[in-house]
């Protein structure tokens, strides 16, 4: 409740202020609610009433105005109603001429009620705020009808809209007069906040025009022109009957499928469920896939359309090396998740192997990237990532252990001895009946079979050393001294087995018109494709129509590496592809 001070000037009054003009109906007042109230009587009994739209200029309501006595007991509803007649005003004032009591100079009311008529122009639709408002899809873009329930009283309604909030605020923004409660429908551009405001309008009334609220709303981002979720395995919807690659042509090393069925990648995503994987071999020259757009999708000039977006995501440069240095001592780095399970990832350097065969080498240290990094000797039937093996190894921090893969493709198995650590020797040998021993000693001298194992191999196998980081996104480091090979030949080779890396390579988009020639633009980054997370990357189509294209008459999208105009032999790699979209023009 509020209770003027005893000692305050006369008369007592008090005032409230909207937060905006109104058009006012009435006024409901619940008046000094205390125990005492009956006795003491502070609340107002006579009073005036007056109101101003802008706190300078008033205009007394009537003649003055009683206030129903509060019954000093809880739960009491209001008992007087002032009729306000539809008084436009901001602010309200009321000024006590006596109270019920009548022998102290105090005034008091509990609560006030206004209620106004609602000549405002309200519920807009889109509601205001509103976010990706759809203007359908590039194939079948839909106006938009904005909405919004009339001001009561109006019979005209002057709707303000712009993209400038300010213009629209100031009232400076294109107007256009209607009499139904709705405005379209509207040709909107992709990625864009609207401002709009609704003044309604009624010359036969004193208070002709209410200025409306500032609404806004924003329309979806952008269009979709391939999010890879469509594609199956089965006729016509394999990804590669859309897009198409280098496949039986000799000049284009582009494949984008993979090769047997799912087609396309169901694991390394960007958004959705599905992605484009993309095999490049540029030891022909260039490869390319492109996609040709139906008519609906061919022009890049409506709706505000400005750039072309992509997805994409590489694989990061080899971190594995093998040196030789001191004489007699090699570094070897590696990253990899393991060598274990169906399928290994890690860093060989190995020489050919032709039956029997023995390496011999002391694990000097191997770096902790993980408890299970481990650095060893190993034979190996091929050099892909499942293949048949046998590894002797010291781990980080896991003492000795045998591991092999007896057949492709199978689960790896373990025999481990747990008490060792680096620097520590470890042998494998292969005998001619394909028997392969591991064993361990401490000084290359006393040697301790650990395990053994039939493992068939084909001629020529591999022999060498090998290290895992055993942690995918680390690089890991183990020193060799000591290494001893006997029935191997030819010079020491190195490469990661399993891990997948990229070399740099120029990737590019190109655009070519109805029968026309195709124009390129090339990434920034000359090393993009090493970029091992997705990456968005945003296309002002303006380097396409600099370079002659119609932007109106988009026939074919590519996507390609190397260089286009002068293809030159290079290397080989995996990309994915994910959400290609148009937006408006957007940074770099």
């Amino acid at each position: 409740m509020w209770l003027s001070s005893t000692i305050g000037p006369q008369p007592t009054w008090i005032q409230y202020e909207f937060d905006r003009v109104y058009k006012l109906h009435q006024m409901l007042a619940w008046n000094h609610n205390t125990s005492t109230e009956p006795v003491i009587g502070f609340g107002i009994k006579e009073a005036a009433i007056e109101y101003s739209a802008d706190g300078a200029n008033w205009t007394t309501l009537g003649a003055t105005h009683e206030f129903a006595r509060a019954p000093g007991a809880a739960g009491y509803e209001s008992n007087t109603t002032v009729d306000l007649s539809g008084v436009v005003a901001k602010y309200v004032k009321i000024t006590a001429n006596s109270n019920w009591g009548g022998f102290l100079n105090q005034y008091g009311l509990s609560e006030l009620r206004f209620f106004y008529i609602p000549v405002l122009a309200r519920e807009p639709s889109p509601a205001d705020g509103a976010t990706s408002v759809s203007i359908g899809t590039i194939d079948e873009p839909i106006d938009v009808t904005l909405g919004f329930r009339a001001g009561r009283e109006a019979t005209m309604h002057d709707v303000y809209l712009s993209t400038d909030e300010q213009a629209v605020i100031d009232g400076t923004a294109a107007v256009t007069t209607l009499i139904e409660a709705s405005y379209g429908p509207l040709p909107l551009y992709i990625g864009q906040t609207y401002y709009w405001r609704v003044d309604e309008v009624n010359e036969a009334e004193t208070h002709t025009t209410w200025q409306g609220d500032i609404w806004n709303f924003t329309t979806q981002e952008y269009f979709v022109l391939d999010d890879f979720e469509d594609y199956n395995d089965y006729p016509p919807d394999e990804i590669f009957s859309t897009w198409i690659d280098g496949w039986g042509v000799p000049t284009n090393g582009a494949t984008a499928a993979n090769a047997e069925p799912p087609y396309v990648e169901t694991t390394i995503v960007h958004g959705g469920s599905q992605a484009m994987p993309y095999f490049y071999d540029n030891s022909v020259g260039y490869s390319e896939a492109t996609v040709t757009l139906s008519s609906q999708r061919r022009d890049w000039t409506i709706r505000g359309i400005g750039s072309l977006s992509l997805w994409f995501r590489g694989y990061p440069a080899s971190v594995g090396s093998f040196v030789e240095a001191p004489t007699s001592t090699y570094t070897m780095t590696a990253s990899g998740a393991d060598i274990w399970d169906t399928s290994d990832e890690f860093h060989f350097a190995y020489k050919q192997l032709t039956g029997v065969g023995v390496i011999i080498a002391k694990v000097e240290s191997v770096e902790q990237t993980h408890n299970w990094a481990r650095a060893g000797v190993m034979i190996r039937d091929t050099l892909e990532a499942d293949s048949a093996h046998a590894m002797m190894a010291v781990a980080a921090n896991r003492g000795l252990a045998f591991d092999r893969r007896p057949t492709a493709g199978e689960i790896t198995s373990r025999t481990r001895q747990s008490a060792f650590s680096a620097p520590y020797w470890v042998k494998i040998e292969r005998d001619i009946g394909g028997i392969v021993r591991a064993s361990y000693s401490a000084d290359g001298i006393e040697w301790t079979e650990l395990s053994h194992e039939q493992i068939t191999m084909n001629t020529p196998m591999y022999i060498g050393l090998a290290l895992t980081a055993r942690n995918a996104n680390a690089t890991c480091k183990a020193v060799f001294s000591n290494v001893q090979i006997t029935g191997a030949s030819g010079p020491w080779a190195n490469q990661d087995i399993g891990i997948l890396s990229n070399a740099p390579e120029p990737m590019y988009v190109a655009l070519a018109n109805t029968g026309g020639a195709p124009t390129a633009v090339y990434h920034d980054d000359p090393n993009a494709t090493q970029i091992g997370t997705w990456t968005e990357w945003n296309i002002d189509l303006k380097g396409f129509a600099d370079q002659g294209a119609n932007l109106a008459d988009v026939d074919k999208l590519s996507i390609g590496f190397g260089d286009r105009d002068n293809p030159q032999a290079g290397t080989s790699g995996k990309m994915y592809f994910d959400d290609i979209r148009l937006y408006p023009l957007r940074e770099p």
